[in-house]
């Protein structure tokens, strides 16, 4: 909820108390912005979690439509290659159910919920955008692939692994692929790990995988199987190959920031800020690239 829309609110609060506290919200000083960030945008409140929390609030129905925000579209990666079946493509949605950031109650996520409770058979409108980046399998096949995921940011790699298979099938020389790929518990959270190891027996892929639940004392995250592989990670980045990273922009994608400038750096015996730089190049050049996602 933005800040203007709080003083509309505020206008309709019938207690003087809930009208302060909502004026000072949206107030312009440097307390009332910073009090504004970590109570309103750090929880995610929305307009109906105002309205319970400041029951005087009496706002007419065409104003409180008025101040309701259109739905913005939600993205996921295609987790499927045209070249299994070019009539028809998938997605894999892990629905959003948790705890809701502003307080009681339980937060479900809009798009998410909305497909898994489809029947089979349903039909629902959508459209295909081209990625931004060149967030794809590279048109020459011997180019070494890094990819990199946590939980359903196995999605886009699914596609891949499909096309580099229909590559083969081609026959195409296929460069060093490898797919780290990181969730809590293996029997439970590897999604498609049968189609994954059928291309791994196939010699389509290398995988390696990170379980951060298991209680066998093999926990760990995925940026520390990166790490742990380094030196064959960086060999394949120097054969002018590409990562690229699928996963949560809050944790992930920081982390494996963190781990690929450090990894440079350790293994070339060279500054911290050296191996940033060489980092950012990466990043620049499009050798490093990242499809990621912000948690509610």
């Amino acid at each position: 909820v933005t800040r203007a829309q709080i003083k509309v609110l505020a206008e309709f609060a019938e207690d003087l108390d809930h009208q302060r506290a909502l004026l000072d919200l949206c107030a312009d000083g440097d307390t009332n912005v910073a009090n504004y960030r970590e109570q309103i945008l750090g929880n995610r409140v929305s307009l109906l979690d105002l309205l319970q929390r400041y029951p005087s609030i009496m706002v007419p129905l065409n104003t409180g439509l008025e101040l309701l925000p259109a739905l913005r579209p939600r993205y996921y990666s295609i987790s499927s290659a045209p070249a299994a079946g070019s009539d028809r493509c998938s997605i894999t949605v892990g629905a959003l159910i948790a705890p809701a950031r502003a307080g009681g109650g339980v937060f479900r996520g809009t798009s998410s919920n909305f497909l898994a409770r489809q029947p089979v058979g349903a039909t629902v409108h959508g459209f295909i955008r081209p990625p931004g980046l060149p967030f794809y399998v590279p048109d020459d096949a011997t180019t070494p692939m890094i990819m990199i995921a946590t939980g359903t940011g196995l999605s886009p790699f699914r596609g891949f692994l499909q096309e580099r298979a229909a590559q083969k099938a081609a026959g195409a020389n296929l460069g060093p692929a490898i797919l780290f790929y990181g969730c809590r518990l293996p029997d439970s959270d590897f999604i498609y790990e049968d189609q994954i190891r059928q291309y791994e027996r196939g010699g389509i892929v290398e995988v390696v995988t990170a379980y951060s639940d298991v209680t066998d004392g093999t926990n760990a995250w995925v940026q520390d199987k990166v790490a742990e592989h380094g030196a064959r990670v960086l060999d394949l980045m120097g054969q002018g190959g590409n990562v690229y990273i699928c996963g949560g922009a809050e944790t992930v994608a920081p982390a494996l920031r963190e781990t690929f400038a450090r990894m440079y750096a350790e293994h070339n015996q060279v500054s911290a800020d050296q191996g940033t730089e060489w980092f950012e190049a990466q990043r620049a050049n499009n050798h490093y690239l990242e499809d990621v996602w912000a948690a509610h």
